[in-house]
């Protein structure tokens, strides 16, 4: 479960996401860059917020711990996919995202089904469970491992490169 010290942690950081959006927002016209960060500020908002939820409720409801794991796997699958975006949108200097890129976001949706879905075919979870050790993850767990990993190290490998063919460059 989460504890007390992670529940104030995530409270202080989800009233400066919640913040980091308003203004974000006040602003108005954003460029790409700025858009993809606001999507990921959002993500971790709505992971934070079940999280914290989770914190309060009570460990024998399992359907509602259930949709707050869902929740958070709805929202943490995108993650990699937008640190790729934002990655590729800093190297190459888009100023619109091009319509291929989006295809990055297929399985964080299929996931997002799957998950929601889980109860009726255990591809995600074969037992679900708040304790880690009772938990017993299904097979489609390893396409999201596959897909957050591969998104982040092309992410990485792309900025590593750009650093060092810009040294001098300010960011």
């Amino acid at each position: 479960m989460v504890s007390n010290t992670a529940t104030a942690i995530f409270c202080v950081a989800l009233i400066t996401i919640i913040i980091f959006i308003i203004r974000s927002l006040k602003v108005g016209k954003l460029d790409l860059l700025h858009k993809l960060y606001l999507w990921m500020a959002a993500a971790y908002g709505i992971w934070i917020t079940a999280l914290i939820i989770m914190r309060f409720t009570d460990p024998t409801n399992i359907n509602a711990l259930f949709a707050l794991d869902a929740w958070t796997n709805g929202a943490g699958t995108f993650l990699p996919a937008l640190f790729l975006c934002i990655a590729m949108s800093f190297v190459r200097g888009w100023e619109k995202m091009p319509k291929k890129m989006w295809l990055v976001f297929v399985i964080p949706v299929v996931t997002n089904v799957v998950v929601w879905t889980n109860p009726i075919h255990h591809l995600q979870y074969k037992v679900f469970s708040i304790v880690s050790s009772e938990m017993v993850l299904g097979p489609f767990v390893v396409v999201t491992g596959v897909h957050s990993c591969l998104c982040q190290l092309v992410s990485l490998v792309l900025l590593i490169n750009f650093v060092r063919h810009n040294p001098r460059q300010l960011y």
